[in-house]
């Protein structure tokens, strides 16, 4: 289920966790998951939560008053309670009901509010502290999905998934907020040349692994949702194939072919589908599929992108008939420079999901160290990896605690055993005057705590944090793994641009 999950949805689970932590609870359950919601603070729900419950401080007042803190800090691993379960459950069938291949945050909340009917739930009791009403909750967040007031789930007719929910909606999750665009304009020029032929109109990306093949796509899909593309493709939409899920559950090859079949004929009856396959070889390696494309891509029931490495062109070229419906699109490793530029666009992004400051000099670090520290990851992707793990060990680091906080701790823990001996001893001026040092750290610790839990003390992301992840991989510099080119004898160009070449 949390595959289905959109990088807003996922970021909720993971402020849950977090205030779960800031509360040290031993759980997450729906208290946590209503927080996170309101903490999130761009989506659906966290608008209609600070309209009709509360703002996030007040929040968070209310539940630790009616839940209390825990004694301890939380341990490492934090399950989920039954209830906050069930809330997730729930809201994969509010997405499903609706027919859609993701779940949103506001599916999240719709599922908690079906949870919150149980007065037993913490989270109907932080809601009914705060005057706020589930059903008027409910209406106001289906109002601002596009849905009737009055709507419920059992009154939303439930239109079939999209191609059998083999494949996900790019166009319509660029229109709610898929992600920042990774600037490749070239080559998402490129694909729209390519999509806009009369013939040969199905582009195939061949480039190294790691070196921005998807989101060359995922700008496509962007740029259709915005209505930046030629008008014969504004009603484009672009749907990418799930060979895992197509995959899943069947008992032989013969059965992946029929589902194949069964998507091939659907997305034939869309005349403005455009299918995306994120690997094109690993689909050719299913009896039967390679026939299935080429004849609906001869007869131009299908339009196509497909995605291979340059070591994958072989499995490709095995089927010609197939290889000849297809131009392709190269897709290169970018330079330093460039790749500087992509971890500018994506810095915002990382800076929401984690709650910190990416520094200028760190980010410059992933982009200089990247393409000779980490074994066998080309440009971008080994300096987006570097950036996203040395976000992910600052932010797991404070999470789990403080070390300011553990060392008042530790503090205030010697002091009140010395000054329990000195009370024994009866030397009672020695004890008063760890009674006013106990006080004064009792103060410090609780104001850093206050400071720490708002945010106030700046956690931010630096050139030695990102030294760190590559020095514990080894400062060697790797060797590339060989990336073979693309044969001289099948690369001809196309009408004098370097970036697509027929194959045949």
């Amino acid at each position: 289920m949390f595959e289905k999950f959109t990088d807003r949805a996922r970021r909720v689970v993971v402020l849950a966790q977090e205030e779960a932590r800031l509360l040290r609870h031993e759980h997450m359950g729906t208290e946590h998951l209503l927080l996170a919601l309101v903490a999130e603070g761009e989506s659906i729900p966290a608008q209609v939560l600070a309209d009709e419950a509360a703002d996030l401080p007040s929040l968070r007042r209310t539940v630790a008053a009616l839940v209390g803190e825990g004694a301890e800090s939380s341990p490492e691993h934090l399950p989920f309670t039954p209830r906050a379960k069930n809330a997730l459950n729930s809201g994969n069938q509010e997405s499903l009901q609706r027919g859609l291949s993701y779940i949103g945050t506001e599916h999240i909340l719709l599922g908690l509010l079906n949870v919150v009917e149980d007065p037993a739930c913490t989270a109907t009791r932080v809601l009914a502290a705060l005057d706020a009403e589930p059903r008027r909750i409910r209406r106001h967040v289906m109002r601002a999905m596009g849905y009737p007031m009055e709507s419920t789930v059992a009154d939303v007719p439930a239109p079939p998934p999209p191609l059998h929910g083999y494949a996900r909606d790019l166009t319509q999750e660029a229109r709610d907020g898929l992600g920042p665009l990774v600037d490749r304009r070239a080559e998402i020029d490129a694909v729209l040349r390519v999509l806009s032929r009369r013939t040969r109109s199905n582009p195939l990306l061949v480039g190294p692994p790691g070196v921005g093949k998807t989101s060359v796509v995922t700008g496509l899909a962007v740029r259709i949702a915005s209505g930046a593309v030629p008008q014969r493709l504004k009603a484009a939409r672009v749907f990418a194939l799930d060979l895992p899920r197509l995959v899943a559950g069947t008992r032989d090859e013969a059965q992946v072919a029929e589902r194949l079949t069964t998507v091939i004929a659907e997305a034939g009856t869309r005349r403005s589908l455009v299918l995306y396959v994120d690997d094109l070889p690993e689909l050719l390696g299913i009896a039967g599929a390679g026939g299935l494309l080429r004849v609906a891509l001869a007869e131009g029931r299908l339009r196509l992108i497909g995605e291979a490495t340059p070591g994958g062109l072989p499995s490709v070229a095995e089927h010609p008939g197939l290889m000849r419906c297809f131009e392709a699109v190269t897709v290169p490793e970018p330079s330093a420079t460039t790749t500087l530029e992509i971890l500018q666009g994506l810095r915002g992004s990382m800076e929401r999901h984690y709650g910190l400051t990416i520094t200028d000099a760190a980010v410059r670090a992933a982009a200089d160290s990247a393409g000779t520290r980490l074994p066998g990851r080309f440009l971008p992707e080994g300096a987006i990896w570097l950036i996203d793990e040395a976000s992910s060990r600052a932010r797991v680091e404070r999470a789990v605690g403080a070390p300011q906080l553990t060392e008042f701790r530790r503090r205030l823990a010697d002091v009140r055993a010395v000054k329990e001996r000195e009370i024994e001893a009866q030397h009672f001026e020695e004890a008063a005057r760890l009674r006013d040092e106990e006080t004064a750290l009792v103060a410090d610790m609780t104001e850093h705590e206050e400071q720490w839990r708002s945010g106030e003390l700046h956690l931010e992301v630096t050139e030695e944090d990102v030294e760190a992840v590559t020095a514990q991989l080894g400062s060697a510099a790797s060797p590339r793994p060989d990336v073979p080119a693309v044969p001289s004898a099948s690369r001809q160009p196309v009408e004098h641009d370097p970036e697509v070449w027929l194959l045949s």
